[in-house]
């Protein structure tokens, strides 16, 4: 079944139409499920919807325990609730679109820091060479003799950046 979303959902989520049941998604910071990986079961929107939630729809999600740590562990606070058929909201996740994609994008189209789980605003890279003149047979000549990149930092915490599928190219 194909979801008619409103200009305003679009507007404010353009990634929207792209969710469906078998993606992985990661949760988000500030979610109860923070930092933990899953997969859609289901997308409820509409008269679908199985929650009251002021979002435009209702992702069904299981999520997985992290390798070797018990989710006692890692999510104390969620005091034994299960981390199977989980509703989230489209706030509260990232998506990997791809199965290739190693970073996770916001439906407004951020992509989402690995490390702090936000959406980044910003990615800063800090460029520079040595350039040196030598001077040879009656001239200088110029010669770039080091480029070097500090790589690509999240704008949010300034963690580096894995961007192995150069979606932050130029």
């Amino acid at each position: 079944m194909t979801n008619t979303f409103t200009k305003v959902e679009l507007k404010a989520y353009p990634l929207l139409p792209q969710v469906e049941s078998g993606m992985e998604v990661v949760a988000l910071k500030d979610s109860d499920y923070e930092g933990l990986f899953g997969t859609i079961d289901a997308v409820l929107y509409g008269k679908d919807k199985e929650t009251e939630n002021d979002t435009v729809l209702d992702i069904v999600v299981t999520f997985k325990e992290e390798e070797g740590r018990k989710i006692d562990e890692t999510h104390p606070h969620l005091n034994g609730t299960s981390i199977c058929e989980v509703i989230m909201g489209e706030d509260e996740l990232g998506f990997f679109f791809t199965v290739s994609n190693n970073l996770a994008q916001q439906l407004d189209g951020k992509y989402v820091c690995p490390a702090c789980g936000k959406g980044m605003t910003s990615i800063t890279e800090h460029q520079g060479e040595t350039i040196q003149w030598d001077f040879e047979d009656g001239d200088y000549q110029k010669s770039i003799t080091n480029k070097y990149s500090d790589g690509k930092k999240c704008g949010e915490c300034g963690c580096e950046i894995n961007d192995e599928n150069k979606v932050f190219s130029y």
